[in-house]
Formats: C-alpha cells, sequence, structure tokens
C-alpha cells in the first residue's frame, strides 16, 4: 500500500496549521502570565496603600488615647510620640495639633504662647490657594505642634486650621460623624493626601449632635502616596483617586502601544462616606514578550509534522513485513504459552503428589508409632520392678519421643487436610471466637491469671472452621510465651493501616528477635527452645497455610522480653 500524493499534502496542510494554532495558544499563555503576574504585582501594591492608611487610622487612636489620658499634651509628649510614629510610618510627611481657642481669648493666648519661648508668635489665617474664609466666628484653631518642625513647614506654626480649605472640606465631608477620620487631595500637590481628625474629649461614639464646639483640637496628616509605593517596579502607571478627584497623579491619560497588549487593574476602598479608588496600568509592546517558547513550539510543531509523515510513510509500506513478522511472533507466543501451561500442571501435580505422600506417610507412621509406646509401656508395667534407675530413664525417653512423634504426625495430618479442603465462607464474629478459645484455655490452666482484652464489634467473612485454626494457634502462642509474666496481658483486636482492617493478637511474653523473622512461619520451626517453652513447630505454618488460602497476609512485630504481635488481613469478601 502506498500514500497517495493528496494524502501527504494533507498531512504536511494539517500539521503547518496545528503548529500555527499552538504557537499562538503558547503566546496567549505567555500574555495571561504576565497578566496574573501584574495583578498578582498590584495587589501588593494595593494592600500597602490600604495598610498605610489603615495605620493612620491606627496612629490616630494612639494619639486620641494620649490626649485623654492626659489634661494638657506638653510640646515634647507630643514630639516623642510624633516622631516614633513618623520614622515607623515613613509615609506620612508631617503631623500637626491645632488646639481650640476661643475668638475673644485670641490675644490671651497668643501672649501665654510667647510667654512660653514661642516669640513672635500670632494666630494668622492661610492665605492663597490655601485659603478659605471660616464660617466658624467663636472659635480658633491654631497650629500648636508640628512635627517635624523644620523650615519647610514652620510658617504653618500659629495658622488657623479652619481657614485651611483642606482641613473645612475635610470637616465638612464627616459631617455627619465628627469622629471619623477625613481624607481629601492636597491643593496644588501632586501624591499628596491630607488627613483629617477632629478630637473630643470622650470616647463617645454617639456623636451626630456634636460639633467644633465640643473638641478640643483637630490633628492633620500629610501623606505621600509615592513614599508607599517607592520600590514599585511592576507597573508603568498608577493613578490613586479619593471621590473622584486624582491624587496621583494630576494627568490620568497613557500613551497608546503599537503591537503591544495593556494591562489594568483597580481596587476600591471605603473609608465611611469616602472613597479611595486605586489604579494600576502597564502596557507592553508584543515583541518585549519572551517569543522562544513560541517560536519553539512553532518549529517543533514544523518538525514533527514532517517526522509524522516520515513514520507513517514507513509504516504503510512496510506494513506487510510487519504483519509477516507478527504472525510469527504469534506462533512463537502460543508455543511458549503451551510450554509454560505443561510446566505449571506437571508442578501443580507434583504439589498434589507431595501432599499425598505427606498424608499417606504421616498417615502409616501412625499404626507402627502407637505399636511401639504401646510396647514401652507394656515393658514398663511388666518389668519395671526389675530395672535400675538408668533403664527406666531411657524407657521413659522412648515413650515421651513417641508420644511427641504422634503429635507431630497429628499436626502433619492437620496441615495436609487443610490444603485439601475447599473454602465455606460465612459471616461470623471473631469476637466470640476469642472469647471461646480464652474460656477453653481457662478450663485448661485454671492457675494462670491472664488479662484477656477482646475488641467487641470484630465481624469477618470466612471459612470458620479454618479461621478458628488461626485464631487458635495465635492466642494459644500468646497464652504459652506469657507463662513466666507476673502480669500476663493478651489483647485481640482490630486497627486500620493504609486504608485496610488488620486484625491482630498481641502479648507481653518472651517475644522473639526480628532477625529471625523469616524462619517463623516455617514447618518445624522454632525460635525457642523445647525445654522452656512446649509445641510442635505446626502452629504458625497452620494459620500461614489458611490466611494464604484465604488470598490475604499474616506477619508479625516482636522485641525480646518485650512480647509480640501478630496481624492478619482478610480479602473483602461477600457473604
Amino acid at each position: 500500500m502506498k500514500v497517495t500524493l493528496t494524502t501527504e499534502r494533507l498531512i504536511i496542510a494539517w500539521g503547518i496549521i496545528f503548529s500555527i494554532f499552538v504557537a499562538v495558544i503558547t503566546f496567549k499563555n505567555e500574555i495571561e502570565k504576565d497578566n496574573v503576574y501584574f495583578e498578582s504585582s498590584a495587589g501588593k501594591v494595593f494592600n500597602k496603600i490600604e495598610l498605610a492608611l489603615a495605620n493612620v487610622n491606627r496612629i490616630n487612636r494612639e494619639f486620641n488615647s494620649l490626649f485623654y489620658l492626659l489634661d494638657e499634651v506638653r510640646e515634647d509628649e507630643f514630639r516623642l510620640l510624633a516622631g516614633s510614629l513618623l520614622r515607623q510610618n515613613e509615609f506620612i510627611e508631617f503631623i500637626y495639633f491645632s488646639e481650640k481657642v476661643l475668638a475673644k481669648d485670641k490675644l490671651a493666648y497668643e501672649k501665654e504662647m510667647r510667654e512660653d519661648g514661642y516669640t513672635g508668635f500670632v494666630i494668622t489665617q492661610f492665605h492663597g490657594d490655601l485659603f478659605k474664609k471660616s464660617e466658624e466666628t467663636e472659635y480658633l484653631f491654631p497650629i500648636k505642634y508640628i512635627e517635624p518642625f523644620n523650615v519647610k513647614n514652620s510658617r504653618w506654626f500659629g495658622h488657623d486650621l479652619l481657614t485651611l480649605l483642606v482641613a473645612q472640606n475635610a470637616i465638612a465631608s464627616v459631617s455627619g460623624n465628627l469622629k471619623s477620620l477625613a481624607f481629601l487631595p492636597a491643593t496644588g500637590e501632586e501624591n499628596r493626601l491630607f488627613a483629617v481628625q477632629v478630637l473630643f474629649n470622650d470616647y463617645d461614639d454617639n456623636l451626630e449632635n456634636k460639633g467644633l464646639s465640643d473638641a478640643f483640637g483637630i490633628l492633620l496628616y500629610k501623606i505621600n502616596i509615592r513614599n508607599i509605593v517607592a520600590d514599585n517596579k511592576f507597573f508603568d502607571f498608577l493613578w490613586v483617586s479619593l471621590d473622584d478627584k486624582l491624587i496621583s497623579p494630576r494627568s490620568n491619560s497613557m500613551d497608546a502601544v503599537t503591537f503591544g497588549v495593556y494591562f489594568e487593574v483597580s481596587k476600591t476602598i471605603y473609608y465611611g462616606n469616602q472613597k479611595l479608588e486605586i489604579k494600576a496600568a502597564r502596557r507592553k509592546n508584543l515583541f518585549s514578550f519572551d517569543l522562544l517558547m513560541s517560536l519553539t513550539v512553532l518549529l517543533s510543531g514544523l518538525f514533527l509534522t514532517l517526522f509524522i509523515w516520515h513514520i507513517i510513510r514507513a509504516h504503510i509500506e512496510h506494513n506487510q513485513f510487519l504483519a509477516e513478522q507478527k504472525k510469527i511472533i504469534e506462533e512463537e507466543v502460543n508455543a511458549k504459552t503451551n510450554e509454560l501451561a505443561s510446566a505449571y500442571n506437571q508442578q501443580l501435580a507434583l504439589s498434589e503428589e507431595l501432599e499425598a505422600f505427606s498424608y499417606s506417610v504421616s498417615h502409616d507412621l501412625r499404626a507402627p508409632l502407637r505399636s511401639l509406646n504401646g510396647f514401652a509401656r507394656a515393658i514398663e508395667e511388666d518389668y519395671g520392678k526389675q530395672f535400675d534407675a538408668t533403664a527406666k530413664d531411657y524407657l521413659q525417653r522412648i515413650c515421651k519421643a513417641s508420644q511427641r512423634m504422634g503429635t507431630l504426625i497429628d499436626a502433619l495430618l492437620s496441615l495436609s487436610r487443610l490444603t485439601r479442603k475447599d473454602l465455606l465462607l460465612e459471616h461470623f464474629s471473631i469476637s466470640d471466637m476469642a472469647r471461646m478459645i480464652v474460656s477453653n484455655l481457662q478450663g485448661e490452666f485454671p492457675q494462670r491469671e491472664v488479662e484477656v482484652i477482646i475488641d467487641d464489634g470484630l465481624a469477618i467473612t470466612a471459612d470458620k472452621s479454618l479461621m478458628y485454626v488461626v485464631l487458635d494457634n495465635l492466642i494459644r502462642n500468646a497464652w504459652k510465651y506469657t507463662k513466666n509474666e507476673s502480669k500476663a496481658r493478651i489483647k485481640i483486636g482490630m486497627e486500620i493501616q493504609d486504608g485496610d482492617k488488620v486484625f491482630f493478637v498481641n502479648d507481653n511474653g518472651v517475644g522473639f528477635d526480628m532477625a529471625y523473622s523469616e524462619r517463623l512461619f516455617g514447618s518445624f520451626q522454632r525460635l525457642h527452645h523445647q525445654r522452656d517453652f512446649e509445641g510442635d513447630g505446626i502452629g504458625l505454618a497452620t494459620a500461614k497455610r489458611v490466611i494464604v488460602k484465604h488470598n490475604a497476609k499474616i506477619w508479625a512485630q516482636a522485641e525480646v522480653d518485650k512480647g509480640a504481635t501478630f496481624y492478619f488481613t482478610l480479602p473483602p469478601l461477600e457473604k
């Protein structure tokens, strides 16, 4: 089969179109990534401005506390607090405090200030663009303290704040609640913002019926917006407006960019009935973006198109050859499969033969063993009086050895039967089964005092008779290996490990060394001496056979002289 000219052209055309499409998507992702970074960066700047203005509120509360606690604040006290706050908040350029003075006491106040060392002090009005005639004739609010006090702002010393246009407008903006902090753009100054706070003699929040006559002073803060975002390198333009009046910069226009993109994000913050709007923008020429990725995608797509076209063409030309190779491989696989199946069947037959042989040998050994034991006991009964101590000891050893061998044969027969028995699944309680086994042990060993803890509600679906063998072996092991403990304790319970139910039998007996744990579940394997703990070495091997027959796992954890815990799982079988 051959590739037609039309098919080849379609493959190339599709590859070129797709490559261009992916390159455009990649470029758009670059723009979007840049926009996300811009919005995140702008958000940080917005938060800095919001936090800074929130700090003004906090500073204001500290001044309120100072004036509330002291009947009269001295200049050094004012400077100490104001200086500390200015150092912590560099965006505040100046803090002014004006004290209320009755108009009729104007001359007396001026004289008092001059006597306090302020030579030439007079109360005067602002002038020029800063001036607005005060409608209040009964009170004056001359600026008394300034921090920092320098040549630049000393000219405001003694000026009545009620004649300052900004102060009047700010107070008017919060006329419903004079206790609110009012913000207003600085007249004739870019990036500057004034914050005005009227001070009262108490903390009463209900000030609807109170006016300047109830106040004792006014605080004025001069804020530099640019100082808040001095380290900004994230965007090209930043506009800040208060109640739709532009603070920074004076112009809200930005030159357009040719073949580029324009990013913009804004945030509105409300302070009482005042609205502060912040808007950031960035313009970027298309060629200033990282085009390497888009070009790489485009070139890779074109190369991949040619490569795929070549592969498809080669594949079609060699299709017949591959089909023939496939047929050969299938024949070889079938041959190997048949070979493996034959080997498996042989192994299975051998395993069944070994099981049958083990059963037969064990069964056939029982008769001569019973005879040996019977004749040994008959000799002891009939001729025992004629034997000396050594002969009697040898005869006893013969009897015990034959009994032990009988026990081992019974265990082998039991182990062999397990592999032949089909599973009969049913739902039952492990808790009840464990209590029955413990009750049997208490009847067999009434002299033992063992604390046994069995969790309630332990239920499984399994072969009940086989699981009795497992649980009986594990509990008897725990009972046996705690015989030397003055306060023996056995616990049967369940826990969750990696989302699976894991049942366990725990004891505080002699334990064992985990270095020998691989021998634990082997036939006739013992980790303790026969003279210390009796047993045939078949119990745990039997338990493992049962658990494996259920397609589950069994394992143990122990420490010498600190006890052992045997764990086993069961698959989630339905009843």
